[in-house]
């Protein structure tokens, strides 16, 4: 009961998107009604045509009409079905372009940490995948779905007012067509659950292969990508398989059912010591009835299948539009922006549990940074550095304690107004498939002159006017068509071109020859005055452009002060100095 339960849930969700389409969808229902009612009215013009037209019955007086209904009722079949099958298909289109809509827009606004568990490829799945095969659901299903128990219901009440008794006996086999579509919708939710899971894992297989090639082909992952994709592959034409034998075997059960009734019931209109003799035209009416019956229910048992598939991957995509997004504040606060920072007794884990100091990324992190004030975070890989500062534009949002630009909690501010406060160029460069300018230029409006300004500034101009089409040029995939260097140096001009009071730079120069680092080392510092600047770098010639170094050390901050006052305190400063040194580190 609980499935059911769910998929009622799950319709009406469904359902409810369609009454954004009323006036279609009312216009498809009505379709639907005209084509259910041909059919019927097709059963009930086999009475007079066979008792008035080949046995002369004068006193039917529709005889003479009959071939023009016989068309008036084909035609208004037809009508009914382009109405019921088109208009639909129209509110099912709009239903899963919306569906597509919200789902992509919702997975932008997701937090960060949902996309450290999850898979993308599962996301992926569900974007493409299953809203497609939400579209049978909202479109081919219900129009199935209506249009053919009306036409059930139609013909039923035909056959009723022919012969209730006969009618009756061939509804005493309906608890066995329950019974056979009640198994048939178990089995086949479980497998679809499953298919789903398999295709998101696969999609998630596929997407890595394509951007890991290079490490596929330099160490000769071939066969060991090949094999774990077949091993899925497999999997799903199992499945497949699977999903195919339950809807394969339940037109021929419900068939036999239905031909057994058909059986029963001739047997007893040809005894009349069990039914009183009809005329033959009432006869033809209910076996056309009876036949007409058995394309409405078969087709019934088959869209049930789609129906459930349609259910199971709406479920699957209104689970995801149920993730909480990223919390967010409508703020009213006007300042004037001047990038002072401070971080309150912030501890953090990624683990959400603060209960033990030992698994906290940060732990009571007291730091105060002045408006214009340049620093450098040190430390070793897994200190704290990136999480400290993902935890400013709320990437991440704080275990305990606060932030506060200017004296504004950020938990106050809009994620709008407080991320149009902040720059970043990190380690992890992530350039569109686009031209250079607007990469360059992403989220903003920037004149062409400014944004070949923070090029320049980037020491990004010379390579971008040597290229085919300059700023025009569309640099592939994640920047494929640059070099590492070159891709870094239009991460950084993004950044500056931003003009944020507060702009970061997380190994942002790490991709950098030493000549182009130096380029960027004296654009930073002729910016150095006109930003609060976050520099985290394991280069120490980086590490000089600021006025205060802030040293971590297992997500607790152990000493700050200038390059050369933490190298006279030979503390952790000194020792990871001197260890950049037996590395030939540039310092």
């Amino acid at each position: 009961m609980q499935d059911i339960n769910v998929d009622r849930t799950v319709f009406y969700r469904l359902l409810g998107y369609s009454w954004h389409r009323a006036r279609y969808f009312a216009v498809a229902i009505i379709g639907m009604l005209i084509y259910a009612a041909s059919d019927t009215g097709f059963a009930m013009l086999m009475k007079p045509l066979i008792d008035g037209g080949f046995h002369g019955q004068e006193e039917y007086i529709l005889i003479n009409w009959l071939p023009l209904l016989i068309i008036l009722v084909l035609f208004m079949r037809g009508i009914g079905s382009f109405m019921g099958a088109y208009y639909m298909d129209y509110v099912g289109n709009h239903v899963v372009k919306q569906l597509r809509s919200e789902t992509f827009t919702h997975m932008l606004h997701l937090p960060v940490s949902y996309y450290d568990r999850g898979s993308e490829g599962m996301v992926t799945a569900k974007i493409i995948y299953n809203i497609g095969i939400t579209a049978s659901a909202s479109s081919r299903a219900v129009t199935v779905l209506v249009r053919d128990s009306l036409t059930v219901v139609g013909l039923l009440t035909w056959l009723f007012y022919i012969s209730w008794v006969l009618t009756s006996v061939m509804l005493v086999l309906v608890p066995l067509i329950v019974f056979i579509l009640s198994y048939i919708n178990r089995r086949f939710r479980s497998l679809h659950h499953r298919h789903q899971e398999l295709m998101g894992n696969l999609t998630a297989k596929v997407q890595q292969a394509i951007r890991s090639n290079s490490t596929i082909k330099i160490f000769g992952g071939y066969d060991y990508e090949t094999e774990r994709f077949e091993s899925d592959n497999e999997r799903i034409r199992r499945y497949l398989m699977r999903t195919s034998a339950v809807k394969s075997i339940g037109t021929p059960l419900m068939m036999m059912v239905l031909g057994v009734s058909l059986a029963a019931i001739v047997y007893m209109m040809n005894s009349e010591q069990l039914i009183p003799k009809v005329s033959v035209g009432t006869f033809v009416s209910f076996i056309v009835a009876m036949i007409l019956l058995f394309r409405p229910v078969r087709s019934l048992v088959q869209i049930n299948v789609i129906l459930q598939q349609g259910m199971v991957a709406a479920h699957s995509v209104f689970e995801f539009l149920d993730i909480k997004p990223e919390s967010d504040v409508v703020d009213d606060i006007d300042h004037h922006w001047r990038g002072g920072i401070s971080y309150i007794d912030v501890s953090f884990s990624y683990a959400d549990t603060l209960s033990d100091d030992s698994q906290a990324a940060l732990s009571h992190i007291n730091l105060e940074i002045q408006p214009l004030e340049t620093i450098a975070l040190v430390g070793k890989s897994g200190s704290g550095k990136s999480t400290l500062i993902s935890l400013l534009p709320r990437l991440y949002e704080c275990g305990s304690g606060r932030i506060e630009i200017d004296g504004h909690d950020i938990k106050e501010l809009s994620l709008s107004k407080l991320r149009e406060q902040i720059a970043y160029a990190g380690q992890d460069i992530v350039l569109f498939n686009d031209s250079i300018t607007n990469n360059i230029a992403y989220g903003m409006h920037a004149s062409q002159s400014q944004i070949e300004e923070a090029a320049r500034q980037a020491h990004a101009l010379e390579f971008i006017k040597k290229l085919p089409h300059g700023f025009d040029t569309v640099i592939g995939d994640a920047g494929g068509r640059l070099s590492g260097g070159e891709r870094q140096r239009i991460a950084i001009a993004r950044a500056l071109l931003k003009r944020a009071p507060i702009i970061i730079f997380d190994e942002a120069t790490s991709a950098l020859d030493m000549t182009s680092e130096r380029l960027i080392q004296s654009a930073l510092e002729e910016i150095t005055h006109q930003f609060t600047m976050i520099l985290i770098a394991h280069r120490f010639s980086t590490m000089r452009l600021a006025s205060r170094i802030v040293v971590l050390e297992e997500g607790h901050i152990v000493e700050q002060g200038t390059h050369d006052k933490l190298l006279a305190a030979q503390g952790a400063y000194y020792q990871l100095y001197k260890s950049a040194q037996g590395r030939s580190i540039a310092v």
